[in-house]
């Protein structure tokens, strides 16, 4: 691809974005865009979620601001659940929409996911699951809002948008099929214990990836992921949490934990914190603190956290991060730690 200079927001997207790919830092909050082998693990009947995402809405384009959002909301359910006994069938459907930038380039994708848990013991207290997951996605940029190099005007000092810009843009919109696979083990020995780990493989064909007709191929993105919950005390449980994400040269890590506290039955509070590291060959290197704070009550759970900007990005953002909404409704949701023989998972 030629060289081009997509101002500011646009060249920050393709330059120190952690990937090709959306990301929320409540990663835990949008299960079915982390791995398709969450589906259906829920502890519930169903469950509907929502995410937002907004960040680096401070960052300044040739006219204004160009503010970046993604919005995910995904379905996902057990199927029946009684002849599967300590087994578990999970069958969701997720959809987001992300808008990047200076461009406008757009995402947009509906994926449909199936999963298998095997009980390993007669209680299905731990599980091996499998899941898979595939869809369509398609892309859109604005041609008209992006400044290249080939624009700039030395004579004024600056970029002149109605020059040609030496681009030839076969299309400004793409699209391809897309697939994705997971696996995972959760457990919950006791009442008091309970954890999970897994890996997702996103873009496992590595789709072609072009608005250019050029061949360029979208890597594989792993996510590797772990979480626990332990519990303190009467009413309280730290909710470790870990994730590791690699695509291509570029990785990213969110280190961290949450705090639960009960308030009543059925009603908790939470807070908690997280570090998130970015890096490529020449290893890791922090790029923000994450706080999160919310509250969980009968089946619904809310949380709402801030990203704090540590890196260079601090500079052209105004320190400004990302702020970012989940809501997740459960129906007939199990209470924290709670072991119902007939239908466990564990809640994280």
């Amino acid at each position: 691809m030629r060289r081009l200079l997509m101002f500011l927001s646009f060249c920050t997207l393709l330059s120190t974005a952690n990937s090709q790919d959306i990301h929320f830092s409540q990663y835990y909050a949008s299960p079915l865009t982390l791995n398709p082998a969450l589906t259906g693990l829920h502890g519930g009947d169903f469950r509907a979620v929502v995410n937002y995402r907004s960040q680096w809405f401070a960052i300044p384009t040739f006219s204004s601001w160009a503010p970046y959002t993604t919005v995910q909301a995904s379905f996902d359910a057990r199927l029946f659940p009684e002849r599967m006994r300590e087994n578990i069938l999970g069958m969701g459907l997720a959809f987001y929409n992300d808008a990047a930038g200076n461009g406008n380039l757009t995402t947009r994708a509906g994926l449909f996911s199936l999963s298998y848990h095997q009980g390993l013991d007669r209680f299905g207290r731990s599980n091996l699951g499998l899941g898979l997951q595939t869809g369509y996605v398609s892309k859109r940029v604005n041609e008209g809002d992006l400044i290249f190099e080939q624009q700039w005007d030395a004579g004024a000092n600056a970029f002149n948008p109605l020059a040609f810009n030496g681009e030839s843009f076969q299309n400004g919109n793409i699209s391809y099929p897309e697939v994705n696979a997971g696996a995972l083990f959760s457990s919950q020995p006791n009442e008091k214990f309970g954890y999970l780990f897994g890996v997702g493989v996103n873009h496992v064909h590595q789709p072609n990836e072009s608005f250019l007709g050029e061949d360029n191929k979208l890597n594989t993105r792993i996510n590797a992921h772990a979480a626990a919950q332990i519990k303190v005390g009467d009413y309280s449980y730290i909710t470790p949490t870990v994730l590791y994400m690699l695509q291509g040269n570029a990785q990213q890590a969110n280190v961290g934990s949450g705090f639960e506290y009960e308030l009543a039955d059925n009603v908790s509070a939470f807070a908690g914190g997280w570090a998130r590291l970015v890096g490529g060959i020449n290893g890791f290197g922090i790029d923000a603190i994450i706080g999160v704070i919310g509250v969980d009550a009968y089946n619904m759970r809310a949380a709402l956290s801030y990203d704090v900007t540590l890196s260079d990005l601090r500079v052209p953002t105004n320190s400004n991060g990302a702020l970012e909404l989940s809501l997740i409704y459960t129906h007939n949701k199990q209470g924290p730690m709670a072991i119902d023989y007939n239908r466990f998972c564990p809640k994280f």
